[in-house]
């Protein structure tokens, strides 16, 4: 059987070839192609997971969840959880706000909030003091001698 070739503008190589150059896997570029998208389609598509991942918008950015778990230290798995399920009680879904912004049961989620906050996201008014106060206390904790 004869190797598959494909052009792409200017570049022509085979599946192994536009799977280094598009930072895809070739199984994925395979599935694609004969499910019967070129191989211009293929790459562009992208990486199926970023492709499917849920994004929400809070205070101005949007994000995955995997992405507010990095920017606010909250596991990806309580924010889930709590976008995710309803309230038996109440039956009603977390606000994202209150989602993000909920501190979790552990704490080292606190000095990430006000890092966070240190960088104008979430709730501004006492942000830089809080800010301000964690380097403080930083600065004490790390001090030697």
């Amino acid at each position: 059987m004869a190797k598959a070739i494909f052009t792409v503008g200017e570049q022509t190589g085979d599946y192994k070839y536009w799977a280094k150059v598009s930072g895809l896997a070739e199984v994925t570029l395979r599935r694609r192609v004969a499910d019967g998208m070129t191989m211009e389609q293929a790459i562009a598509k992208g990486k199926d997971r970023e492709s499917w991942a849920e994004q929400f918008e809070y205070d101005g950015i949007t994000d995955t969840f995997k992405g507010w778990s990095e920017r606010t230290g909250i596991p990806e798995h309580t924010l889930r959880v709590r976008l995710s399920n309803r309230n038996r009680a109440t039956d009603s879904a977390w606000t994202v706000e209150a989602a993000l912004t909920t501190p979790p049961k552990h704490s080292a989620w606190n000095k990430t909030q006000i890092e966070m906050k240190g960088m104008g996201i979430g709730k501004k008014s006492t942000a830089k003091k809080e800010k301000n106060e964690a380097d403080e206390i930083f600065e004490i904790l790390t001090r030697k001698g």
